[in-house]
């Protein structure tokens, strides 16, 4: 059996909207990208980085409200 393992981003009120960078994704009017730079440190990224290094297969990200690839 195949194990998924997701990792998101998600703030405690639901934002999962442009973690990474502030013009990353400003789809209605968002203007708060990049909002976990600055929680993020060295243990953080290792465990990213671990992760994504074990992966077989990668799933790419899926827009639900528009039903079109993220």
């Amino acid at each position: 059996m195949t194990k998924v393992i997701a990792f998101e981003s998600i703030t405690l009120d639901g934002v999962k909207q442009g973690p990474g960078r502030p013009d990353e994704d400003t789809r209605d009017g968002f203007r708060h990208g990049g909002w976990a730079g600055p929680y993020t440190d060295h243990v953080i990224q290792g465990l990213a980085g671990e992760g994504s290094s074990m992966t077989g297969v990668i799933v790419a990200g899926f827009d639900v409200a528009t039903a079109k690839p993220a």
